[in-house]
This record gives C-alpha cells, structure tokens and sequence, in this order.
C-alpha cells in the first residue's frame, strides 16, 4: 500500500467550496449588520477573500445545518451558496460484488467517485496523521476503503479527511482549526488479494450466521477492531513508595526513580493497580468478545 497526499486535489476542492460561498455583493441593512456594526462595515467596504478555514468550517456549519433541517422537513436552498462543480467528481452509485457461494450480491456504495475512482470522504475530531503514518492512523477508514477498491476492481482510489480540531489546543502557535487533506492510495496486488479472500470469507461467515439467528450463531464471526469494543481503565489502588524518600511516586516516574542520583540505592515498592474494562460497543454483553481475547474485558 502506498499513501500520498495530493495538494493539487485539495486545492481544486477548496477552490470550488470557496467559490460555492462567494456571496454578492450585499444591499440594505441585515440584523446581523445591527448586532455587529463596526465588523459589517469593514466587512462590506473592505471585503476581503475567504481563508481556508473560514471555507472549512462554512463546510462544517452547512453540513450540520442541512442535515438537522431534514428533521424539520425542510430542504434549504441558502440564497449564498452557488452550484459549482468540480469535474470528474460524481455521487458513488451503488454496485454489487458477487461472492461465491453467497445466495445474494453484496452490495456497496462509496462515497463518490472522483475520474472513475473511489473516493471515501471522512470526518475527523483529532489530528490528521503524520506524514508516514497514515496507514496506521487511518486504519478503519483505508479498511472500507480497500473493499471498494477491490469490489471495484481498481488498485486506486482516493481518500479524503477533514480534522474539525486539527492543531493544540494549548499551543497558541498551532491553535486548533479546520483542514482539509485529500490522499491518492495504492494497493497492492497483495493487498487486494488478502482483502477480497478474507472480505467472501466474512460474507459467506455472516450469512451462516444469519441463518442461525441467534446470539450464539454470532460466536463464530471474526471480531471487530479493539478500540470498537471498548477499553481497559486502569485504577491506582495504591500508589508506589519509596522507603527512603517516604512519599508516594507516580508512574512512570516511580520506575526510574532508583537510576536518578537521588533514587539511587533506594527501595521502591510497586503501584498496586486495577484494570477495569469498559465496553464501548451497545452489544458488548451479548457479544462477549473477551472469550476470544482476554484483552478484553476486564483483568
């Protein structure tokens, strides 16, 4: 597998969001000019272009806009958002992947199609991955990915990402903000040959399972990532001691506490801890994913 951001593709999608938020010029006096009068004027006498996080968070509060108005029944038709289209860029149609042995089709849908390929779109509350990491960072998402690369029958596909809160929230250098990073991903003939073997393995897995119906029938089927499941809490009951000093050390200070100069010949008796699990997913109990690893549950 091979991941590459591409600048030139974020480009082109921020180059579009902006000129889909472009506004005309406005006339009269608004309510938000009134509640604001000294930033409208300066605003409307000395417009300035969007920056890319204005662009980016118009893309966040729009989102969320448009979906909660469908609970009211109502499709907005906002009268500062202009139609633009970037070309190649298509809504992912739905398509069937036949398995072996499997009494239906699988059916899927990607997000989009950019120029024929797939194109996954996915929102983040924590940083992008660093350069070099993304596979790993990106696990859950390049998994989904891969299928539809694979049920596509393509070795490329394109993956995009937008941190709501990339940046530190304490470093005043780097505040959060939004960003938009947009990867081109390579897979292997490897790659694509584990995924397809082990993806008809599951479906033919979870049909049988189907079939059963009950939640013993589910015992058998592959378990899901750990972090899905939940997660272990660890619990100091008793803190570590050092005889000489006589106070409580934490960890991981309290490890290396008899190689300093001033640990050094003292005695150290370890922390006493307790390792709570705490499930994540609402079907834990029935479940049960720590008769398959002990990891977890509770220790």
């Amino acid at each position: 597998m091979k991941i590459e951001r591409n600048p030139a593709r974020e480009r082109t999608v921020l180059n579009a969001l902006r000129e889909s938020f472009s506004r005309e010029e406005r006339t009269g006096i608004h309510m938000s000019d009134v509640i604001k009068p000294r930033q409208a004027y300066f605003k409307r006498i000395l417009p300035q272009p969007l920056t890319e996080s204005s662009i980016l968070y118009f893309l966040a509060g729009r989102g969320h806009e448009e979906v909660f108005a469908r609970l009211a029944g109502v499709q907005l038709h906002a009268s500062d958002v202009v139609t633009v289209k970037i070309p190649g860029l298509v809504g992912g149609e739905q398509r069937f992947w036949t398995v072996p042995g499997l009494s239906v089709p699988v059916s899927y849908r990607p997000d989009f199609r950019w120029d024929e390929e797939p194109f996954e779109f996915k929102t983040r509350r924590s940083n992008l991955a660093q350069p070099g990491q993304e596979a790993d960072t990106y696990d859950s998402y390049l998994e989904q990915h891969l299928a539809y690369c694979m049920a596509d029958e393509k070795d490329h596909g394109i993956l995009g990402c937008f941190s709501l809160l990339e940046g530190n929230r304490s470093d005043p250098l780097n505040p959060t903000h939004p960003e938009l990073a947009i990867y081109d991903v390579w897979y292997s003939p490897g790659d694509l040959s584990f995924a397809k073997e082990r993806l008809e393995k599951n479906a033919l897995a979870f049909e049988a399972a189907l079939k059963d119906g009950t939640v013993k029938g589910g015992a058998n089927l592959p378990l899901c990532a750990p972090w899905m499941c939940g997660k272990n809490r660890k619990t100091v009951v008793l803190a570590a001691w050092c005889q000489e000093c006589k106070k409580e050390l934490a960890e991981p200070w309290a490890s290396k506490h008899t190689d300093t100069k001033t640990g050094a010949g003292h005695h150290v008796s370890p922390e006493a801890v307790r390792w709570d699990y705490v499930p994540r997913c609402e079907w834990y109990e029935f479940s049960r994913p720590q008769l398959v690893d002990p990891t977890r549950g509770s220790r």
